[in-house]
């Protein structure tokens, strides 16, 4: 990834997390952040984004992330980004996005990791690639529930062709996910399942040499 694709990835980020269309300031948000390269790393608590002042704080959390280097260990990643959300909570839907520029070190050890938080109670698993060094096909076996889908149904994968698509890409996907008022309205044969009245949702952002994760929780309140 290099540490140049690396800011615009965390920027690009940052700011639809700042973003109110994008992601609401009304206590429905909660996000974490984890960088992860050859291990991971909680760079940013999980912090309910209550206003814009929050939203502010978090966003510049993520700009301060230092590049750790390369390496593509999805599976440290997964179980980091599980460990963020409140498994325990039934009430939750609990989203893990996965947003990367190459694959994983292990395409079993990563499905079997993403079988794995789903058992332990993760609801949803999504997907963005970045570039030509994505594998579309293996990101559609990581991404939960099965078989793969398309925005706005879960377990989607989004490919943007290099990292100056990323920023469209990725403020389309936060948007769905986080029920901003920028997402598109769904085409005639997509399905969307809205969420609960009342519903909070959690965003843990993994952040990594080739690879950028983001987890996502909505709970009841």
């Amino acid at each position: 990834m290099g540490s140049s694709n690396f800011s615009i990835q965390k920027n690009a980020t940052a700011d639809q997390i700042e973003d109110p269309t994008v992601v609401p300031q009304d206590g429905t948000v909660a996000i974490s952040v984890v960088q992860f390269a050859s291990g991971s790393t909680v760079e940013v608590s999980r912090t309910v984004i209550d206003s814009s002042a929050t939203a502010a704080n978090v966003a510049a959390q993520i700009r301060n992330i230092v590049y750790s280097g390369g390496g593509t260990n999805m599976v440290a990643a997964i179980e980091t980004c599980a460990s963020q959300l409140d498994l325990a909570d039934a009430a939750s839907k609990q989203i893990i996005d996965l947003s990367t520029d190459g694959q994983p070190n292990s395409l079993t050890d990563t499905i079997a990791a993403a079988d794995g938080a789903v058992a332990d109670g993760v609801d949803v698993i999504n997907a963005i690639g970045t570039g030509d060094g994505v594998d579309e096909d293996q990101l559609k076996q990581i991404v939960r529930p099965q078989p793969a889908s398309t925005i706005p149904n879960d377990g989607f994968v989004v490919i943007a062709p290099d990292f100056n698509s990323y920023t469209a890409a990725i403020k389309e996907k936060m948007a769905h996910e986080a029920g901003g008022s920028a997402a598109p309205a769904p085409q005639a044969d997509s399905v969307a399942v809205p969420l609960s009245a009342g519903a909070k949702a959690l965003f843990s952002l993994l952040l990594a040499a080739a690879s950028l994760m983001l987890v996502r929780r909505r709970v009841s309140v």
